[in-house]
This record gives C-alpha cells, sequence and structure tokens, in this order.
C-alpha cells in the first residue's frame, strides 16, 4: 500500500511537471463548441449550448466512477477514448488527478485539453490516520457559491423598426442572471430583454433544485429541460448533428432531466420534476404548466403558428406573447442490467388551442398528442449498439447506430434512420440530414475516424431519402453527403485542419410551367493552420471556398472566405483575441458560415455573404478572482451595399456594428 502511494505521488508530479502548462493556459471551451457545429448552417446567438455545458462544469463527470456511456456524455468523447480511460483505469487503479488522463496510452492529447473542464477525480483513500490538532468547524459560508452575471448588447446603428416607431423598447439587449450553489443544493434566476423589447422582463426564468435529496436523486422545481434516448421524442433546444468528427456527434448520450440555464423563451418546461434511483432502476417523472407563443386565428380559435424566436417588439409580436399554453406530463425508466441499459418512456401533451388542420393529411393537428418510446444501449467488448423507437399514436419512429472500436487508432460508426412522414414530435430534436423535425426521413450514415502516423482522418457520407414532398418541391426526393477531415501536427507548434465537404440534393429548378427536378450541388474546402507561438500567443489562419451548382444554371455560385486570428494570453488574469475576416460571395447560396468566439456564454455563428470584411476585438479580464470583465466590439462592412438586413432589422448603411459587455462576479 505504502509502495503504490509513493509511486502514485511519484507520477502525479511527473504528469504535473510535463503537462504545467495545462494551468497556464486557458481552457477555452468555444473550442470544444466549435468542433460540435463547425459545419452547422443554423445563425445562431444563443446559450443554449453553453446552458448545457455550464451544467457539466458545475456537476462534471467522475473519471473513477464513469461508465462508459456516462463518460461519452463529455463533449467530443467517443467509444475510442472513452474505452482506453476505463482500460486504464482498470489496470491501474483510480485515478489521483485529472491531468493523470495524458497518461493514458493511445488516448487523443487535444481532446484531454478540451475536456479537463468537464472531469473530475473522486477522493482516493490511502486509508492512513492523521490527526490534525486544529479542526475548524465549517460555516455555512464555505459552501455556498454565488455568481451573478450581467450582460448588455447593443448595435451602433439604428435599425427600421425603431426609425418606423414599430419597436416598442429601446435598442439595448440586457440581460442578468444569478446562480447559487450550496452542497448539493441550487438555484437560479434570469431576466432577459432583447433589442426593440419595452420590458427589461420580457423574459424571465428560475429553478431550485437538490441532488440527493432524501430518496430523490435529483428534484427540480421551476424551469427544466429534458433529454431522453435519442432524442425522438424528448431533447433539449440544441443538439450537435454532423461535423468534422465522424463518430462521437451522432450516438445521443441523454442527461435526463437538468435545470434550464438558457434564453430559449419557448423551448423549456416550467413545473416540477425528480427522479429516483434503486440500486440499478432509475424511474423520473416529470410536469410542465407553460406558456408559448403562438398566432392563434380569432375565428377559428386555431393555433396558425408558433413563433420561437422570442421576439416581443411589435404589436403583433406582443399579441402572440404567452398566447397559449401548454401542460406536459410524463415519466421515464431507466434500467441497468450489466452490459444493457433499456429506457421506457411515455409523455401526454395537452394544448390550450388545437393546432390547425391543414389539407396535408401528414402535417399535425389537434391539442391532445401522446408519445411513447423505447432506447436501448448495449456493450460488447469494444461494440455498442444504441437506439430509439418511438410510437406517436399513428406511426414508429426509430434510429439505430452501432459504434465499434477495432483498435486504438481506429473506430467506426453505422446509423440507420427512420422517421415516417406521419411522425410529428412537439420536442423531440433527433439526429436529422437537416433542421430538427423528426419526420419524412430515411438516412443511412457511415463513418469512422482513424488516427494515424500523420494525423487523425475523419469521414463520414449519409445518403438520405425524403418520402413525401418536402418544401417547394412536391413530390419524394432524395440526396447524399460526404466529408473528409484530416487534422495533423507536422511539427509540435503547428495544426493543420483540411476539409472537403460535398452535398447533392434533388431541388425544383426552373420558371412557371417549365420547372423541373434537377440536383443542386454544394462542396466547401476548408483549410486551417493553428500555429501556437507560445504558451500565451496562439495565431489562426482560415482559407475557405464554397461552390454551389444547379443542374440546368448557367453557371456556378462561388464563395470565398479568409481569417487571421490572433489570442494573446497577457497573464492568467488578462486576454485579448482578435479576429478580421475577409469575404465575397457571389449570393447567399454560397454564404461561408464563420462561429467566432464572444462573451462567455454567448454563441455567434454568422453567415458571411456578398462582398466585404468583418473584424472584432474580444477582450477578457479578471480582478481580485472574484470579477470577470468580458468586452466585445464586432463590425462587418459592406462597400458594395447602401443597406444591410430586411425588413425591420434593415440598417439604411453599409457598416453594421456592434458592442457587447458583461460582468461575472462570484462569491
Amino acid at each position: 500500500m505504502i509502495l503504490k502511494i509513493l509511486i502514485s505521488f511519484f507520477l502525479i508530479g511527473a504528469i504535473n511537471f510535463s503537462f504545467s502548462q495545462v494551468d497556464t493556459v486557458i481552457v477555452d471551451e468555444n473550442e470544444a463548441i466549435e468542433e460540435l457545429i463547425d459545419n452547422s448552417e443554423i445563425e445562431s446567438e444563443g446559450d443554449e449550448i453553453f446552458g448545457a455545458l455550464e451544467e457539466l462544469r458545475r456537476n462534471p463527470i467522475d473519471v473513477n466512477s464513469a461508465t462508459l456511456d456516462e463518460l461519452q456524455k463529455i463533449p467530443l468523447m467517443d467509444l475510442l477514448n472513452a474505452t482506453l480511460i476505463v482500460e486504464h483505469r482498470k489496470r491501474f487503479g483510480d485515478f489521483f488527478s485529472i491531468n493523470e488522463l495524458f497518461m493514458v496510452v493511445g488516448i487523443d492529447i487535444e481532446l484531454v485539453n478540451k475536456i479537463l473542464p468537464f472531469v473530475k477525480t473522486g477522493a482516493v483513500s490511502f486509508d492512513m490516520n492523521f490527526e490534525d490538532p486544529v479542526v475548524r468547524r465549517r460555516s455555512f459560508f464555505d459552501d455556498l457559491k454565488i455568481n451573478f452575471r450581467q450582460r448588455g448588447q447593443t448595435d451602433l446603428q439604428t435599425r427600421s423598426g425603431f426609425l418606423d416607431d414599430k419597436f416598442q423598447g429601446t435598442k439595448l439587449k440586457s440581460y442578468s442572471r444569478v446562480l447559487a450553489d450550496w452542497k448539493d443544493f441550487s438555484a437560479g434566476a434570469l431576466i432577459e430583454k432583447d433589442a426593440g423589447e419595452k420590458s427589461f422582463t420580457d423574459f424571465n426564468s428560475f429553478f431550485v433544485s437538490a441532488d440527493d435529496f432524501y430518496f430523490l436523486k435529483r428534484i427540480i422545481v421551476g424551469d427544466f429541460q429534458t433529454e431522453f434516448g435519442q432524442g425522438l421524442v424528448l431533447w433539449s433546444p440544441f443538439s450537435s448533428s454532423k461535423s468534422s468528427d465522424a463518430v462521437s456527434p451522432i450516438i445521443r448520450r441523454s442527461k435526463n432531466i437538468f435545470p434550464y440555464r438558457s434564453t430559449d423563451e419557448n423551448n423549456f418546461f416550467r413545473g416540477i420534476a425528480f427522479s429516483l434511483n434503486y440500486e440499478t432502476t432509475r424511474m423520473t417523472f416529470f410536469y410542465s404548466n407553460n406558456f408559448m407563443d403562438a398566432n392563434i386565428d380569432s375565428l377559428t380559435n386555431q393555433i396558425t403558428s408558433t413563433p420561437f424566436d422570442g421576439f416581443h417588439r411589435t404589436q403583433s409580436e406582443l399579441r402572440n406573447k404567452n398566447s397559449a399554453r401548454e401542460k406536459l406530463i410524463g415519466s421515464n425508466l431507466f434500467v441497468d442490467i450489466n452490459s444493457l441499459t433499456l429506457g421506457f418512456l411515455v409523455m401526454n401533451s395537452r394544448l390550450s388551442a388545437p393546432l390547425e388542420k391543414t389539407d396535408s393529411p401528414y402535417e399535425p393537428s389537434g391539442d391532445n398528442f401522446t408519445y411513447y418510446s423505447a432506447t436501448y444501449s448495449y456493450n460488447i467488448m469494444n461494440i455498442n449498439f444504441n437506439g430509439e423507437f418511438a410510437f406517436n399514436g399513428s406511426s414508429v419512429a426509430s434510429i439505430n447506430s452501432v459504434e465499434i472500436v477495432l483498435n486504438r487508432n481506429f473506430s467506426i460508426l453505422n446509423s440507420i434512420r427512420s422517421y415516417p412522414r406521419n411522425f410529428f414530435a412537439l420536442h423531440g430534436n433527433p439526429f436529422v440530414e437537416s433542421g430538427s423535425q423528426s419526420n419524412n426521413e430515411f438516412g443511412i450514415y457511415s463513418g469512422f475516424k482513424w488516427r494515424t502516423s500523420f494525423g487523425m482522418i475523419n469521414f463520414y457520407a449519409d445518403f438520405f431519402r425524403f418520402p413525401a414532398p418536402k418544401g417547394t418541391l412536391r413530390l419524394p426526393s432524395t440526396g447524399n453527403e460526404f466529408l473528409f477531415s484530416i487534422r495533423s501536427k507536422p511539427i509540435k507548434a503547428l495544426e493543420t485542419h483540411l476539409q472537403i465537404k460535398t452535398e447533392n440534393k434533388e431541388v425544383l429548378f426552373g420558371e412557371n410551367i417549365f420547372r423541373e427536378i434537377t440536383n443542386r450541388n454544394r462542396t466547401n474546402l476548408r483549410l486551417d493552420f493553428t500555429y501556437t507561438i507560445s504558451k500565451n500567443l496562439r495565431s489562426r489562419t482560415r482559407f475557405e471556398i464554397n461552390n454551389f451548382k444547379i443542374d440546368g444554371a448557367e453557371e456556378a455560385e462561388k464563395g470565398f472566405l479568409t481569417f487571421q486570428d490572433f489570442r494573446v494570453i497577457v497573464s492568467r488574469d488578462f486576454s485579448i483575441q482578435s479576429r478580421i475576416i475577409f469575404f465575397k460571395t457571389d449570393s447567399f447560396n454560397a454564404a461561408i458560415y464563420e462561429f467566432e468566439n464572444d462573451v462567455p456564454g454567448v454563441m455567434t455563428n454568422l453567415p458571411m455573404f456578398g462582398s466585404g470584411m468583418r473584424w472584432y476585438l474580444l477582450v477578457k479580464y479578471e480582478l481580485f478572482n472574484v470579477l470577470d470583465f468580458s468586452v466585445k466590439y464586432s463590425e462587418t462592412y459592406k462597400p458594395n451595399e447602401r443597406t444591410l438586413s430586411s425588413g425591420n432589422s434593415e440598417i439604411f448603411n453599409n457598416l453594421d456594428n456592434r458592442l457587447n459587455l458583461q460582468l461575472d462576479y462570484r462569491f
């Protein structure tokens, strides 16, 4: 026993010495997020994914007790690396420090750097009794942690809605949030006002939660979110889909119930949720009674649309605010039998007004919806089988996947999804080709990840079919998508990333009666160079090309983007990041999406189109270890345009600039 302790202390010292830069370099969760959404074409300035990561930061995964499934709840973690961690733990015993993850043979070192904020090591006992001559009684405040966040954002240009007096409020977008933790208890509240809204409390959210409370594993009162199975029936608003990681994002790892800390105003539950464990069984119950924005026909009293943007700036938007109510109740049974886990979900949703009945027999209608689903996950050796079947009263949707780790350097995943045209889930958000609706799609996905001597290779092929009309295309259609990606380090300080992605879809092309079905191709080429000049200075350069072509069109539309990025860590308390972007595209069809860093808790993924430049400066400063100050100034300039954007958001200028300020105070 003494020998094991001495060896362990020696290893910890060696690890901490070898990887001392981990403590001095800022671990930026934006890098993990960017890999999850780097191929997303969803314009977003939301914080849903940050809410999920914040929950994981507050409740990190214990690498000493986590199962394979639990380890894969960590962003970017796949079965290959999770298996390596479990094998290391079985062979050498518990981890004494999270830095010991760097010693796992075969693990991806870059992955370890990115997951450090989301893991912990449980207490390791040395079976030694040292008497402390002075034992101080812990007070209430020793375990109390409070975090207050205040954010203000404003456009420096005035948009059309303000000039025409259509917007009721000011240009300021404000956000205030407080979170408190005490032992196994936590509570939070936030208020938010969008630009143009009149009330500074236009949106408000709150929760109180407790873990290991008497016989309950977790209980949440107030606002919460749920994730079960593969998302066919219930999932949070944000979910990762296809990315340059061809394996890990496809299979979902649900988080059961968790407090809601985000600002999506229509995609959360308000009520009570709790779960209890008995040996290898977990039972979860949840009830919600929440308002939602809806456009209701005054004659038929039917819901004609449900806007989810959360804007309440104009008279019409204010009329839709909280005009409908949803009562939702459900339960989930989770059983863990050795290497097999099973889940069974039943849920009922009742709306205060029925969804409008349309001419299509496949569109949802009515005010009462009941869902059932069954999920499974089975591990045998280095193979994981995973899937979900869901029934909505008229059809069954399913997704089934198998992930195989062939060796320490190669893993492969195959997945089949089948979503009937008449399947519809109000709160579903599964893996789909595009969007979030789990209906009218059949697809086969295959991808592999291969660590070679010259870099990490990812490849996937996705073949999909839409059995019923979709969008403007009034006939069944097909499509496919391929991606090849390689990340390598030719030298220690330089990382390169080459990605080629091509997508083919059938679309309707032409005018009037001469319209016909033809093929649309979109090809994207991206090349990144990330150079770590020193532990305090990092440079990043990107070149990206888009090619958009419809068969029958005279010529292809092209797009080009390049940026230069610098991150300077002046000290542990002070960092600066700046980026300048140049772009030129023939139209929005060839737009290139650019994910960029922002103040903590804000995700920015913007489409760059037209001709122009964009730049931003982001400064973060920590004062006395209790106050974080963040400021971002961004500017987009299009010299060939007279106005930017459209409608109420139109700017009568060719400059769009914005200032974002945030304070984080913790004690």
